[in-house]
């Protein structure tokens, strides 16, 4: 047993951002004053962090920051020099190149979360820091191809899809066309590997055919990150594949790797489609696990899990999703706050 850490994906910044949206749909001091104090706890962590990550890093704290800013207006000025002192930190690393260039733990999911900051609160320091990250992505992708070396995952967490989408974003904002070319070869390199029989994509971790069907690996992460991409997969490839998610059976209800997070992204995309028929059937479905989800169940399942990813404030923030998909950011993209 030890405390949990400061981290988005398992720690109190994922706790905190679930206590914050269920303030906002409840609005109840107990709320406020939790997520008030999981922010409190994180800061006093995250100048010990030197990762960048957008789940387990300093990217994470200004993601959680970013939607704070909004609820806490009393905290706004303390809020933003909390962003202005991560940005400084990483600046004063940035140059400290490595190959983790993934959306879980690189520079991929940092770039969205930099670009966020930026679209939501305007700080130019924000913009900088994404496109230099974008260049190491770029600069890496290059030097693996020069030396016919280029390899990469399938998938939003840890592979092509991922690194795809941020580069996709920093398209939108900055309008360079310079990452087109780059978005493109991902995307082809990703779909080589696309079995029709199997309707998804292989796992390129194990050397065994594998094809998983989570947010973090498989056909649900890589369809919502396209969609994200306005780069929507073949039609009717598309519909069998979220046919077949939605008559799988799961053991895991978590967001990462488990059915809640599958429903959510079914949900994102039929949302995105304006698919009502597809909207009605996915709530269904999300009522039908709350229904099954008794204390004692929540209690004996997630005792020693309380994260965002893999644990209870997952379930719970799921839950306010698809209450209110429309009002509620969606965490598994990185999404900035919706104002």
């Amino acid at each position: 047993l030890s405390p949990i850490d400061e981290s988005l994906y398992e720690g109190v910044l994922g706790v905190g951002l679930f206590f914050l949206y269920l303030n906002r749909q409840y609005n109840k001091d107990e709320y406020k004053n939790m997520a008030l104090r999981c922010i409190n706890s994180a800061k006093i962590k995250i100048n010990e962090n030197e990762n960048i990550s957008a789940f387990y890093g300093l990217c994470s704290y200004l993601y959680v920051l970013n939607h704070y800013i909004y609820f806490f207006p009393e905290k706004k000025r303390e809020f933003a020099e909390d962003i202005k002192m991560v940005l400084n930190k990483l600046d004063s690393f940035k140059h400290n190149y490595n190959n983790e260039i993934d959306f879980i733990g690189g520079y991929a999911g940092a770039i969205i979360v930099l670009l966020n900051i930026y679209c939501t609160l305007r700080i130019e320091d924000a913009l900088s820091l994404a496109k230099s990250f974008g260049s190491f992505v770029l600069e890496y992708i290059d030097s693996s191809v020069e030396k016919d070396e280029f390899k990469m995952l399938t998938g939003i967490s840890h592979g092509a899809s991922g690194i795809a989408l941020a580069l996709k974003k920093l398209e939108d904002v900055t309008g360079d066309k310079i990452y087109e070319d780059y978005i493109n070869m991902l995307i082809e390199y990703e779909d080589y590997h696309y079995s029709r029989e199997k309707k998804n994509w292989r796992d390129l971790r194990n050397i065994n055919n594998e094809y998983q069907n989570f947010w973090c690996h498989g056909a649900p992460g890589i369809l919502l990150a396209r969609s994200n991409m306005n780069r929507n997969f073949d039609g009717a490839e598309q519909k069998i594949i979220i046919d077949k998610l939605l008559s799988r059976k799961y053991n895991d209800i978590t967001l990462c790797h488990g059915k809640l997070g599958v429903q959510l992204i079914i949900l994102e995309l039929a949302k995105k489609q304006n698919n009502q028929t597809l909207i009605h059937l996915v709530s269904d479905s999300i009522e039908e696990i709350e229904r099954s989800l008794n204390s004692d169940r929540i209690k004996q399942k997630f005792e020693l899990d309380f994260g965002l990813m893999t644990g209870a404030a997952g379930v719970g923030y799921a839950l306010l999703y698809g209450n209110d998909f429309l009002g509620m950011p969606n965490i598994l993209t990185l999404e900035q706050p919706i104002l």
